[in-house]
């Protein structure tokens, strides 16, 4: 594609390569490509479980080797709470449509008086009320659409309270009798039990919005040095989504689309941009967890020993792979052929530790491209109707077998086969995992040798009134990393907590 002055000028302020931003442009005239699902991993066909006391010498084996070690946290938190207001945004829309002065009635009146009782079990309800102060306004006495409407208005606007424009991490999450935690704060907390060393230190790293850094590093300041008095002693560290990472938009007909000024746009790549953030960490051994998926420290047990299972479990999947690996590079560079008794190691390696049983590589080249990848181990709970990917079996296009987490967008429901085989799924993916970023030589992986680039998504957007195809990166625990090498352990559903909508919070988990 040619490119006019002011395009190129415009890419390289954003670091963006003019053949690469070319290329993107051409996948929105590609034909969909959908991920061939095989069978969905279930219970030792593609799940493990440990029972409770192979889990208590896991959690200790972990701690153990911790305790040498420096593990990393990283949490995407990039994202906006606003999704999580909807049906407030919703209810502000109909109490304005409606006599203000009126009490509100029938259904309408029942979500007032709903809001009204749930308010004070959120742990930002003490802003709340520091701002219906300064409106003169009494919580008790909150009767009117006028009232509810204020109300509204103070959590919602910007100007006030604003909590549909922080980041989701900043919200305060839970109640303590010392306070009040956001998720980056419980975060904190819990990386004690995936990072700490012996000396009491702990290493995490967020993705956060450019527009709250200063906010959000403030916040971790305080609450690192707080933590201090305890023993304990932290290395944080903040990213934003790289401009780099950024993906063109394009019209109805597949052309750039353009501003009113006819400058090309460029838009947020999704998740999938976060793998250089992940790259740029440049660490070997990697914990990945959702920023909403933390409990009240009442409901953390499980979470935090199933995390230090997974850390365990993806030691020893390293430990097995780094061995095959450095005994391979033995017999490759001694021109020796492969001992039978090599052969048997690797496939119980992949019997056992990845269940894989058939059409096996046998020669050394093709083993040595079957292990040369990241690992990661990631934990997946029993499927209860959460919307989001699972765990499956999925063929790729070079024939091989392989253990994925897919999203119903990668998926051709349209074939009733495909179908059948995504409804049939028995787990669910949490968003939970340790990953294994740097081979044996303890050299970092490429991360980006290893993404399945046809896993990219469209979306339909609009701009100043104009509509606009949107194009997102393969997602980073999807299509990003559809070329690691993935183990999959089940875990209590207990350990799966997620704030999606604002009402989550009043959840057991969150209280």
């Amino acid at each position: 594609m040619q490119f006019f002055s002011s395009d190129l000028e415009h890419m390289k302020k954003r670091g963006l390569d003019p053949q690469k931003v070319s290329s993107q442009l051409a996948l929105f005239a590609k034909p969909r490509t959908f991920v061939h699902l095989l069978a969905p991993a279930t219970l030792e066909e593609g799940i493990k479980k440990f029972l409770a006391k192979q889990g208590q010498d896991l959690v200790q084996a972990f701690g153990e080797i911790r305790a040498n070690s420096s593990f990393w946290e990283f949490v995407p938190a990039s994202g906006a709470a606003s999704r999580m207001f909807k049906n407030w945004f919703k209810l502000r829309d109909q109490l304005r449509a409606q006599n203000p002065e009126q009490l509100p009635s029938g259904s309408l009146g029942t979500e007032c008086l709903a809001l009204k009782h749930d308010l004070p079990h959120y742990a930002f309800y003490p802003f709340l009320q520091s701002f219906l102060e300064k409106e003169s306004l009494q919580f008790s006495t909150l009767q009117t659409h006028s009232d509810f409407e204020i109300l509204l208005n103070i959590l919602l606007d910007s100007n006030k309270l604003g909590l549909a424009d922080w980041p989701k991490g900043l919200i305060p999450f839970h109640s303590y009798t010392s306070g009040y935690r956001t998720a980056f704060e419980e975060h904190l907390e819990e990386a004690i039990f995936t990072t700490m060393d012996a000396s009491g230190h702990c290493r995490i790293h967020f993705t956060v919005p450019e527009k709250y850094l200063g906010k959000i590093n403030a916040l971790l300041e305080k609450t690192t040095l707080d933590l201090k008095k305890r023993g304990l002693t932290y290395t944080f560290s903040l990213s934003i989504q790289d401009p780099s990472t950024d993906t063109p938009a394009a019209t109805n007909l597949n052309e750039a689309f353009r501003d009113a000024s006819q400058n090309m746009v460029f838009r947020p790549g999704g998740h999938g941009a976060l793998l250089f953030n992940l790259q740029q960490l440049n660490v070997e051994i990697v914990f990945i967890k959702n920023i909403d998926n933390i409990a009240h420290d009442r409901h953390k047990k499980d979470a935090l020993q199933y995390r230090q299972i997974l850390g365990a479990a993806l030691l020893n999947l390293r430990s097995q792979v780094h061995s095959l690996l450095t005994d391979l590079d033995t017999f490759m560079l001694s021109q020796k052929p492969l001992t039978p008794e090599y052969l048997l190691r690797f496939h119980n390696f992949c019997r056992n530790e990845l269940q894989l049983n058939q059409n096996l590589p046998m020669e050394a080249t093709a083993i040595k491209s079957f292990l040369y990848r990241p690992l990661r181990v990631a934990a997946v709970v029993k499927n209860e109707g959460e919307p989001g990917g699972g765990p499956f079996w999925v063929l790729s296009p070079s024939g091989q077998k392989s253990l994925q987490i897919v999203e119903s967008a990668e998926v051709n429901l349209q074939d009733p086969a495909q179908k059948q085989i995504w409804e049939s799924s028995t787990h669910f993916n949490p968003v939970d995992m340790v990953c294994c970023l740097r081979d044996h030589k303890n050299q970092p992986f490429d991360l980006s040798h290893y993404v399945n680039t046809d896993a990219f998504f469209i979306s339909e957007k609009t701009q100043d009134g104009r509509p606009l195809r949107a194009l997102e990166l393969p997602g980073l625990w999807n299509g990003a990393m559809a070329g690691w090498l993935t183990q999959f352990v089940e875990a209590p559903v207990t350990t799966f907590t997620p704030v999606k909508e604002i009402t989550d919070l009043l959840k057991p988990s969150h209280q």
